[in-house]
């Protein structure tokens, strides 16, 4: 590879087990196999993501637009404006 080129390496953010998702991070592949059953896990990542983005094909709306309509309110609130009224 010639100086200045870029090289691109595909990176995974992960999280690990029994830290919160505050120590989530991205590691590439090479950093992650130190765990052996890394490539298990990668490869069932892949496939989800596959499915997902199948799935979201065939789909015409990217969401049900149902849920973006008021269904019921549950409280209400009074405060004074900017001009405090």
């Amino acid at each position: 590879m010639e100086s200045g080129e870029e090289q691109e390496v595909e990176e995974f953010y992960v999280k690990f087990k029994s830290f919160s998702y505050l120590h989530c991070r991205w590691a590439d592949l090479e950093e992650l196999e130190k765990d052996k059953r890394i490539h298990q896990k990668v490869k069932r990542f892949r496939a989800k993501q596959l499915l997902n983005s199948f799935i979201t094909e065939m789909d015409e709306e990217p969401f049900n637009p149902d849920y973006v309509e008021v269904d019921r309110v549950l409280d209400m609130s009074e405060s004074p404006d900017e001009t405090g009224e």
